[in-house]
């Protein structure tokens, strides 16, 4: 689950600062901030670009793309120039260096490139795109060492590839998603669009009318981000932006293979509208008529803003390429209407609620850091996150329970990266154990969580409390004696009795799915 995604809360008395607002804020700084500094970025990719003119570059790129299988993805492709540096590569099954192709640049924040691409993978081979996961942007980097990863990533592909660069494209997830935005306003027009799942903006890079790129947002409907897509989707609107927002039925994750794919045909039609490619008159007819019948099936007055959106898309998407003006004038008309504007409010009141629940357990929290209060806080929370796990596994869709599940998830994500990269780098090891116990609560099935709490309670010297984290992260199915046998933290028990014969218990115990 990335983090920094939303407005930062109150959490144990501090705001927090989530790994991904430091990474994508220096970025910002970099990129936006200081004139300076953005030209300089600018530079690194122009460079780069540059580089992939160069005919002898070309020649070598020719050589390269040789020893690549194509229709398979390829995991650690390394980057000659970046040693250790590798990045996940699908080539179309035809791929072919007589021709420049479209690229895809993906970023996952835990930096596994292979998971977007395997998701892009059937879009690329439809519509003919090389895609490249960087295996080393992750969440937690600076922007200096971003800024060389990428650079690096760019430069390897089109040494070896014939890319297409006006049709060169960004994806990522989460804090993945800040880094594609953030590469794409960095390098002022390089991008021809984003595909944004999860997650928008860096927080210093805010969106204006002369946005370079297309912006393609995604959010599952349960995911605690729905906060920040739903109101971006508005606010570009309001820009004039072209832009989009795809909704799924999912929770915080890259988004599903069909998602993916609307998002890469939505970029290859306004390609044909722009004169990128040539136009493929099957390819808009098929389109243009899926998009319209989606607009007509949204007749309800619940239905008002979603149809608003689909109208908007097939105005957006279609303009050049065929006589859409009328859908741009009904969603006009549409978005004067009351139904347009109770329809904003409804969904505007749950992401309230959400963050009003949110609120609620996070400030529950502060009192685990004093011992006086902590048993007290503990009865609380476990009441409220009971409930709001109620909700969120209820067998009807609805409003409660998307806000359930989106504020379990919103806790969470606060809570256990502030702890991991805030706190615990900071040396506070109280209030990241406070952090963690609160996640533990809120996904008490989660073994990992007491493992971690356990560790940090360690290094703050509480070991009593320590041992007693590591056997309930082993009641709840840890299995790595390992990873507790050569965790320094635990280093001071060792000699304790309890300790060994915990981890002769998580040895002895069954793998995960076998007992």
């Amino acid at each position: 689950m990335g983090a920094g995604e939303g407005t930062p809360l109150t959490v144990m008395g501090e705001r927090t600062t989530l790994t991904i607002r430091a990474v994508v804020a220096a970025l910002a700084r970099a990129a936006t901030r200081r004139r300076e500094g953005a030209a300089r970025l600018r530079v690194g990719w122009r460079a780069a670009l540059s580089l992939a003119a160069l005919p002898a570059l070309l020649a070598a790129s020719a050589r390269a793309a040789d020893e690549l299988p194509r229709g398979t993805i390829v995991e650690g492709v390394k980057v000659a120039s970046a040693p250790g540096q590798t990045y996940a590569l699908y080539l179309p099954a035809g791929y072919t260096p007589d021709r420049k192709w479209p690229i895809l640049y993906a970023f996952d924040p835990g930096g596994r490139g292979k998971r977007p691409v395997g998701q892009f993978r059937a879009a690329a081979e439809k519509y003919g795109y090389v895609v490249a996961g960087s295996n080393d942007s992750r969440n937690g980097l600076m922007a200096a060492p971003l800024k060389q990863i990428i650079n690096a990533l760019w430069k390897d592909t089109h040494e070896r590839l014939s890319i297409d660069d006006a049709r060169v494209y960004a994806a990522g997830f989460s804090g993945g998603a800040r880094v594609a935005n953030g590469l794409a306003v960095a390098c002022g027009g390089c991008v021809a669009g984003v595909i944004s799942s999860g997650a928008g903006f860096p927080p210093e890079n805010t969106p204006t009318a002369s946005l370079p790129y297309a912006f393609f947002g995604t959010v599952g409907v349960d995911d605690f981000n729905f906060r920040e897509m739903r109101p971006l989707e508005r606010t570009l609107d309001a820009l004039g932006v072209v832009s989009r927002l795809a909704t799924f039925d999912g929770r915080h994750q890259w988004c599903p293979e069909e998602v993916c794919a609307e998002g890469v045909e939505w970029m290859e039609l306004l390609a044909m509208g722009r004169g990128r490619r040539p136009k493929d008159d099957a390819l808009i007819d098929g389109a243009l008529a899926r998009y319209a019948a989606r607009a007509e099936q949204l007749r309800r007055p619940a239905d008002a803003y979603e149809r608003y959106a689909a109208l908007r898309a097939v105005a957006q998407t279609f303009d050049g390429l065929r006589d859409v003006a009328r859908y741009g004038a009904e969603a006009a008309e549409l978005k004067k209407t009351k139904e347009f504007r109770a329809a904003v409010a409804a969904e505007q009141k749950q992401i309230d609620e959400e963050q009003e629940r949110a609120r609620e357990m996070l400030a529950e929290g502060g009192a685990l850091l004093d011992d006086s209060t902590r048993d007290d806080a503990l009865v609380r929370i476990r009441r409220l996150a009971a409930l709001l796990r109620e909700r969120a596994n209820s067998a009807e869709d609805g409003g409660a329970r998307r806000v359930a599940r989106r504020t379990l998830a919103h806790v969470y994500a606060e809570t256990f990266e502030s702890a991991m990269y805030v706190y615990e780098p900071r040396k506070e090891f109280k209030v990241a154990a406070a952090n963690l116990e609160l996640a533990a609560e809120v996904l008490p099935a989660y073994a990992e969580i007491e493992f971690e709490l356990a560790r940090v309670l360690a290094l703050d010297g509480r070991d009593g409390r320590a041992l007693a984290a590591l056997s309930r992260a082993a009641d709840k199915g840890f299995r790595d004696a390992a990873a507790i046998e050569r965790e320094g933290a635990f280093a001071p028990l060792r000699p304790s009795a309890k300790f060994k014969k915990l981890v002769e218990r998580v040895r002895a115990a069954p793998e995960k799915g076998n007992d």
